[in-house]
């Protein structure tokens, strides 16, 4: 048994952030407890007068510098976050992770052509089918070489080489835990593989040039976007299109257009899909909270609950109103 792997590391240092988390709290309750008029006093004028508000917007401004503006907190926050997901839910029922994306109606439905299995995570996998067929223009990917950056647990990488049928195709992600899981679930294949690899760092896994690059909702947890962009364009062959679908504030949508164009790659398709994506988190609504409910325990359910962007979450409501766009760019290296 191998003590150090990294499924047993995440679980580690899980328990000791949540060790340093309890004695952090114990302490302060200590400070609650010996101060315990001004701390009823704060409660109250934090709970009931209009300085919540500003407790609120400070908090949610340290909250979003440090996951979605630093740079290596950022990182390392998310690869954090995403081992230990891996490590506490090993199951192989979760293989895609986005926010989903319906066409308005009531079922949502864009496809028919999917098994048992895929079925529960239609609407994630609906969102790959989007950009992997840059937005329905594509039939098929018959002939091209795939590359996923930021794969995740692999769902949506093995669906577009199950479906769509592309000559080849590596996923890559920064969690070594989710490759893991990648070579477990999907088996051993000469046309379909995962490796673990930095977004910022592509060129030194030694592969090859793609005519399809990807990106599905990864894209904000990578420290230096631009540098990422640089890495895309040197793997993608002349001709050759990058795919990215993600979410940002937006205030910051111009600055990520002009990185998306820094290295000269060419604008060719831009599709806001906020209000898919609002459809398909209404739609998987209860599947999720279903899911939840049965394999996350109650410690959790709250951060999980905020993570899969059901409708009482803060990026639930700043999809709403339009705070936070969700959109699909394709470029083209001429």
């Amino acid at each position: 048994m191998n003590l150090l792997s990294p499924q047993n590391k995440s679980v580690i240092l899980f328990f000791l952030f949540a060790g340093v988390a309890i004695i952090v709290s114990l302490i302060l309750l200590v400070l609650a407890i010996t101060f315990f008029p001004i701390t009823i006093g704060l409660f109250f004028i934090v709970k009931y007068t209009p300085i919540r508000h500003t407790f609120v917007k400070i908090y949610h401004q340290i909250y979003d510098y440090l996951f979605y503006q630093s740079e290596k907190p950022r990182k390392i926050l998310w690869g954090f976050i995403y081992d230990f997901m891996c490590a506490y839910f090993p199951l192989n029922k979760w293989r895609a992770m986005n926010y989903g994306y319906a066409i308005l109606n009531e079922n949502g439905r864009i496809l028919n052509n999917l098994d048992e299995q895929q079925e529960e995570e239609r609407f994630c996998l609906q969102l790959y089918h989007m950009v992997a067929t840059n937005c329905l223009k594509l039939k098929d990917l018959q002939g091209k070489r795939v590359l996923e950056v930021g794969s995740g647990r692999g769902g949506g990488l093995h669906y577009i080489h199950s479906s769509l049928k592309p000559e080849y195709c590596v996923g890559v992600d920064y969690s070594q835990n989710q490759v893991d899981f990648c070579k477990t679930t999907y088996g051993s294949s000469q046309k379909l593989q995962y490796m673990q690899g930095d977004a910022e760092n592509l060129t030194n896994l030694n592969i090859q040039s793609f005519d399809l690059i990807i990106n599905v909702e990864s894209s904000h947890c990578y420290g230096n976007f631009q540098r990422f962009v640089q890495e895309v364009t040197k793997l993608l062959n002349t001709g050759g299109l990058f795919v990215i679908t993600d979410f940002r504030a937006a205030q910051e949508i111009k600055q990520f257009e002009q990185d998306l164009q820094s290295t000269g790659l060419k604008l060719e398709n831009k599709v806001d899909i906020t209000i898919n994506v609002l459809q398909a988190l209404k739609l998987d609504e209860k599947r999720k909270q279903q899911w939840m409910t049965r394999h996350c325990g109650i410690i959790f359910r709250k951060f999980f609950s905020k993570f899969s962007g059901v409708q009482s979450s803060r990026i639930f409501q700043e999809f709403s109103e339009r705070k936070t766009l969700y959109l699909i760019y394709a470029l083209r290296k001429v």
